[in-house]
């Protein structure tokens, strides 16, 4: 069975591959998970630049494993950098991850060494631009383990 999520739990935000480029996106984004009443816990990652990624490959991908312990981690953002985090074989948890685009790298690995919760949709940076339909679905999915057709 999935993991589901309840008003209060706190969940990850990670930038596992480029850095954040648009800081009104994210806010956006992150008025959404807040107003569906989740806490957030935002790393540094969310305002660091290394080059075209969020921190050096090392950095992410501590945090990415640092994680693992959340019931959600949301992408802020995809980016290659989020492939690089698999040469060091990440020990994934029971958690949902969310994330779309480069990201599904991470995605895929995750399932494919038998975990389930990778779901491929939106990002923190993302989110405020899906229509309510779809942030419905999204919602429903996270929070009651189903989605209607």
């Amino acid at each position: 069975m999935l993991v589901r999520l309840n008003k209060g739990d706190q969940i990850e935000i990670l930038a596992p591959g480029s850095f954040v480029d648009k800081e009104d996106d994210l806010i956006n984004g992150i008025a959404i998970l807040k107003k569906w009443g989740l806490q957030i816990n935002q790393n540094n990652s969310l305002q660091r630049r290394f080059s075209y990624f969020s921190g050096d490959d090392l950095t992410r991908f501590e945090e990415l494993q640092k994680a693992q312990k959340s019931k959600l981690i949301i992408f802020a953002k995809g980016g290659w950098g989020s492939a690089r985090l698999l040469e060091k074989e990440p020990s994934w948890g029971n958690g949902l991850m969310l994330g779309f685009s480069d990201t599904c790298s991470l995605l895929i690995s995750k399932y494919s060494q038998g975990y389930f919760g990778s779901i491929h949709g939106p990002m923190v940076t993302s989110l405020s631009k899906e229509p309510e339909w779809s942030l419905k679905r999204l919602r429903n999915l996270l929070f009651e383990g189903y989605v209607d057709d």
